[in-house]
């Protein structure tokens, strides 16, 4: 098995048993949002963050009400980005596409649900589209950019299907340059890879591509205070399924595979507070436009 197809194994998994997380734990009926949110001084809770983490992305993207445009959702878990910004901009056409089967029947279910015309869901991969080029204004990765096994491919893919000045939106976490000791660095990758993750890279590693695929005006926000509050908040969550796990595999023993236990995918993120202790990484929005050739 190829390192893609692995990767795709573990990104699948992972939305299988990350699903009851969001339906335990996230008013995701009412934001259909499965990322974190995006905090400012008069935020009152998770679900107005998650809402305005859409809000961010629509003025990153420039959308105007009146102006019609054609946006990709590259990544779209459930749609709910594509459905909220769908009612925000009625003339603007949103695309999502993700590699999960399932969640392109929700988003599609749930676009339904509430009457979006003009949205439409695509089961793709987004480093390999088969989109014509030059067919999208804009493109927004929320999230969803850290799964790709190739994040050089996933430039050159977004370089390809926007329109010359077209604009790519991307948020996420991306590594630092800190140095780790053995057992954290061990820890470390396991984490990534139980949440679908084969590697990070950083932010100026992702600026360098940008640029050597014709992309200008690149602008980089570090926003990890914005979702500092989420990622609080899901620390909280977890630490009594973290210990929960602990028991499970002192009982179970090799029996126990953490990576098929929802309650392991809600403990790892105390171990994440750990390695944000030791910044391994950060958020950042990073936003560039495709030159006019």
């Amino acid at each position: 098995m190829n390192k893609n197809s692995d990767n795709k194994k573990n990104i699948l998994r992972f939305y299988k048993y990350y699903w009851p997380i969001c339906e335990r734990w996230g008013d995701v009926y009412n934001t259909l949002g499965m990322h974190i949110g995006y905090y400012e001084k008069d935020t009152k809770n998770s679900s107005e963050a998650s809402l305005r983490m859409n809000e961010y992305i629509g003025k990153l993207l420039d959308l105007n009400k009146n102006q019609p445009q054609s946006i990709l959702d590259a990544g779209c878990g459930i749609g709910g980005t594509c459905i909220y910004l769908g009612k925000l901009y009625p003339n603007v056409k949103f695309t999502g596409i993700t590699i999960v089967p399932d969640q392109v029947e929700l988003a599609k279910f749930f676009s339904k649900e509430k009457n979006v015309k003009n949205v439409d869901f695509f089961l793709k991969d987004f480093t390999d589209t088969n989109f014509p080029s030059c067919s999208f204004d804009g493109v927004f990765a929320l999230e969803s950019m850290v799964h790709a096994q190739n994040k050089k491919k996933f430039v050159e893919e977004t370089h390809r299907i926007l329109k010359n000045n077209g604009k790519l939106v991307v948020i996420g976490q991306f590594q630092t340059n800190t140095s780790l000791n053995p057992l954290i660095e061990k820890l470390y990758r396991f984490t990534l890879k139980s949440g679908g993750v084969p590697n990070l890279i950083s932010v100026e590693t992702f600026s360098t591509y940008l640029k050597e695929n014709g992309f200008n005006n690149i602008k980089i926000i570090d926003i990890s205070k914005n979702v500092r509050w989420g990622l609080t908040r899901e620390m909280l969550i977890s630490i009594p399924f973290f210990f929960a796990c602990i028991i499970k595999k002192i009982m179970k023993s090799k029996k126990y595979d953490p990576l098929k236990d929802t309650d392991f995918l809600l403990g790892i993120s105390s171990v994440s507070v750990v390695l944000g202790l030791k910044k391994t990484s950060k958020y950042y929005t990073v936003s560039a436009t495709k030159s006019n050739k």
